[in-house]
């Protein structure tokens, strides 16, 4: 078994099963062709013999109706001194098939005495009186009107020859064929096992450990070369997501760990003292409010991960966009003056584009936009203006329709970090509310629904953009009643 096992696995590798497959096509293929040559040859090369004799035998029959016995005699034997050593066959007999002049010394035994093709076995008188079979003739018979016969073939031996001549050919060229393709099933085979080995060997090492290994690209543009972009682009995605996994666990840590020691050393502080009713109903308290912030971090994280994995979200839904905006905005112009800051409505949301809509989930979209005035109220604020802009501007030619949350805060740095990752605050000292998740869930929603988020210079301050594609009537859904 163990002797077996080398020759197994080689039956079951799909490279020896594609060279297999190449031979068999090949083979095939070279084989109807030698097919089709041969017999189309050999159709050719009798087509011609027998057009050949019936010509003649048509110039015989002519000739005995023009000028009678005696000018056929002489005509056969004209033909004969002309072509008798190339292998043409004349016999003329009376009515009982008795020779009268002739090529051959007898009427063939295989020869019918009635018809018009017949083929028959050539024979020679040898030097004993015998008769000799030397090869095989194929022959038109004519019945003259006086009775006599007339025999006008030819003998096959060159035909006989020249067919075994391509035969040879053929199984040379079989052979050579054979070769040739074995010969390229094993490149192909070849070719095909390494550049499958490069991958192999790319993934092993990820295996072990090496995260940086990429599989080698050739610069063919093959369908292996595809392959090797797009598993280099996973692995790519792969590693950055890792990496995005250990910030997230580190600022997780770092998150985490501070609001529990403040509740731990907090609850320890009020068990070591004896207080009346109120300092411990104060420490419960601020203990309730740090598990709230913690709450509220873990059903982020879930809801971002829910969104992304488009986990329970209804996309059909047709959603106008400028009242979302406009209720987003009624919900939060109390915090904003509350801060000292001017939250303001584009007026043109309220003229014609109340009909602009988009198909996706209301309460997510709510969600995003929300997310976005509070990040605007938190770090848009300066010693000049403190003024807060949303603002929709469709775009009729790309069929798409912006949404704009604009500050005039300090902005982000042109190299600064990702600020759509988890956990990623642009302060480090990380005192200020907030968890760090608030445009990772914009990012997400963004792209449940197909949209780009984009962020751009406000001059000052930071403008942030959601590009929506306007649902269309090819996409529309089919509540009639939905305004």
């Amino acid at each position: 078994m163990k002797i077996l096992n080398p020759f197994a696995r080689i039956f079951r590798s799909w490279s020896w099963r594609l060279a297999m497959i190449y031979v068999l096509v090949f083979g095939m293929s070279v084989l109807a062709l030698l097919a089709f040559v041969y017999f189309t040859t050999l159709s050719s090369i009798d087509a011609d013999i027998n057009s050949g004799l019936k010509s003649e035998s048509q110039a015989f029959a002519k000739e005995f109706e023009r000028r009678g016995p005696q000018a056929l005699i002489l005509s056969i034997k004209e033909h004969i001194t002309e072509n008798g050593s190339d292998g043409s066959i004349y016999l003329l007999t009376d009515s009982d098939f008795v020779p009268i002049l002739g090529t051959i010394p007898r009427w063939p035994d295989e020869m019918l005495k009635h018809g018009d093709w017949n083929s028959f076995n050539v024979e020679k008188i040898d030097s004993n009186g015998d008769y000799e079979q030397l090869t095989y003739g194929r022959a038109i018979l004519l019945h003259l009107n006086n009775g006599m016969h007339l025999l006008v073939g030819n003998n096959l031996q060159q035909r006989d020859s020249f067919i075994d001549i391509i035969e040879q050919s053929i199984i040379w060229a079989i052979a050579a064929m054979l070769t040739l393709a074995i010969l390229g099933g094993w490149f192909i085979s070849n070719n095909v096992s390494k550049r499958i080995e490069l991958v192999n060997r790319t993934t092993r090492h990820i295996m072990d450990g090496y995260l940086g290994e990429r599989v080698p690209i050739t610069g063919s543009n093959d369908e292996f070369d595809r392959l090797a972009i797009n598993l280099n682009e996973m692995l790519a995605t792969i590693n950055r997501l890792m990496n995005s996994m250990r910030e997230v666990t580190d600022n997780i840590a770092h998150d985490l760990r501070s609001p529990l020691t403040r509740i731990k050393s907090r609850l320890e502080i009020t068990l070591l003292t004896e207080r009346t009713i109120e300092p411990y109903r104060s420490a419960i308290e601020a203990t309730i409010i740090e598990t709230d912030r913690l709450l509220a971090t873990f059903n982020a994280l879930l809801l971002i991960a829910e969104t992304e994995a488009r986990i329970g979200a209804d996309l059909s839904e047709a959603v106008n966009l400028p009242l979302v905006a406009q209720d987003v905005i009624e919900l939060f112009a109390p915090l904003a003056e509350s801060k000292g800051m001017n939250l303001r409505l584009d007026h043109r949301l309220l003229g014609n584009d109340r009909g602009l809509v988009i198909l996706g989930n209301r309460n997510l979209i709510f969600q995003a936009i929300a997310n976005l005035i509070d990040n605007a109220i938190k770090y848009g604020h300066n010693l000049e203006s403190n003024q807060i802009t949303v603002a929709l501007k469709p775009q009729k030619r790309s069929r798409t329709l912006i949404l704009s949350v604009s500050d005039n805060g300090t902005g982000i740095p042109a190299n600064g970090p990702t600020i759509t990752d988890r956990f990623v605050r642009l302060e480090n000292s990380r005192t200020s509310e907030g968890n760090g998740l608030g445009l990772s869930l914009v990012k997400a929603v963004a792209e449940m629904h197909k949209a780009r988020l984009e962020f751009t210079d406000n001059h000052p301050g930071l403008s942030v953009r959601l590009i929506f594609p306007i649902m269309t009537s090819e996409n529309s859904p089919h509540d009639d009643s939905q305004s």
